[in-house]
């Protein structure tokens, strides 16, 4: 039943099933809080109430859950610890405050935790189960690594290289770091608004960005990235630029985050790689050049222009011509339209965006140019 426009509160009946064992009531318009009966319900495996307004507390004793994006409070209940069948827990994007139960360190192997963007402080329940766990966008802790075999201490160590020599309004700070042989985890700044991503994915909390803020967030963005490849030395790319990855403060003032791929680049060398860049942001050179050079981080930083102003990633870049990217279509719908002269300033955005995408990385302009001529919005 997702994706639809129920609305009201969730009906206490759907826990009188006792066969049930998945409900998805994701991205619907729910209010109020989540039945407490739901917490008898035995044989629920899997439910998801995520993009909707629900309030209040999290009842214990739920299978597999996915609640992100609503307005839940309270501490999370220590009794989820005993789910022995949870698979899957994500809590993102709520008000949730307090520490993070002990009782963690007792959850079933293999499961995948996303606990961020709340309001969680204090320390850490450092366990070896999980297979991912997520707690960006709380007080103090950023990122928390397993201790599988699979867990890449490279990209750890890569990221704390790249952070601890920036220092750009547009960067994430780095505070410190644990780099230990079973648990890594970074300690960076807390920015309230979470990823660009998360907003634009909802139609509640996207209303919030206008087109001044938009315009101020592709210059930001274009800001960090101009710094990293022209004030660094050596220069960074960061490999890996996408709307996940650029968060927002109070002020929805922009800061690129996750440096995990990142590369310094030697001048000197051809610079080969492997692929790492997200599905959708990649430059089409890489593909069969394998070669990175700072107009990879170009090409994805045109992708996300596009997307702040469409409020949905492009697509397929062929199918997009010129005329279609200057035409007023081309805008979030979920907004008011632009004044003129916010327009005015909202149109160069998408003009630009037309060099940064350009087939041949040489004829793209650098992050400076970019970085300038962005200046004039």
């Amino acid at each position: 039943m997702a994706y639809n426009n129920i609305s009201g509160n969730i009906p206490p009946e759907f826990a009188h099933s006792t066969q049930l064992q998945r409900l998805d009531l994701s991205s619907n318009n729910l209010v109020g809080e989540i039945p407490k009966e739901f917490g008898k319900m035995k044989s629920m495996l899997n439910l998801s109430l995520a993009n909707n307004q629900l309030l209040g507390i999290i009842p214990p004793q739920l299978g597999s859950l996915e609640l992100l994006e609503n307005f839940l409070t309270e501490e999370i209940p220590s009794e989820v610890q005993g789910l022995k069948n949870l698979q899957k827990l994500n809590l993102s994007h709520n008000r949730l405050f307090g520490s993070i139960p002990n009782d963690f360190t007792s959850l079933p192997s293999g499961i995948d935790i996303d606990l961020s963007i709340n309001k969680l402080t204090g320390l850490v329940p450092l366990c070896s189960n999980f297979v991912n766990a997520s707690l960006q966008g709380n007080p103090a802790v950023k990122k928390l690594h397993s201790s599988c075999e699979n867990v890449d201490h490279n990209g750890f160590l890569n990221e704390i290289r790249a952070l601890t020599n920036i220092r750009h309004r547009n960067i994430v700070k780095l505070y410190g770091y644990c780099a230990h042989a079973r648990h890594s985890f970074l300690i960076d700044e807390y920015l309230e608004k979470g990823s660009l991503g998360s907003i634009l994915r909802s139609d509640v909390l996207v209303t919030e960005l206008d087109w001044l803020k938009r315009v101020n967030i592709v210059k930001a963005v274009a800001n960090g990235l101009d710094y990293m490849h022209h004030d660094c030395s050596p220069p960074i790319i960061h490999r890996d630029i996408s709307i996940a990855n650029i968060l927002l403060d109070s002020d929805y003032e922009a800061h690129i985050s996750d440096f995990g791929t990142s590369k310094l680049l030697k001048l000197d060398s051809s610079n080969w790689t492997a692929i790492a860049d997200t599905y959708g942001y990649i430059t089409p050179e890489l593909a069969y050049t394998m070669v990175v050079t700072d107009k990879c981080d170009v090409y994805s930083f045109g992708i996300i222009a596009l997307e702040v102003i469409m409020g949905k990633h492009p697509g397929e870049l062929p199918t997009l011509s010129a005329d279609y990217l200057v035409s007023s279509n081309v805008g979030d719908s979920r907004i008011p339209l632009p004044s003129p002269q916010v327009e005015k300033k909202v149109n160069l955005v998408l003009n630009l965006s037309r060099a940064f995408l350009n087939s041949n990385p040489k004829e793209r302009p650098t992050m400076r140019q970019a970085s300038n001529l962005l200046m004039k919005a």
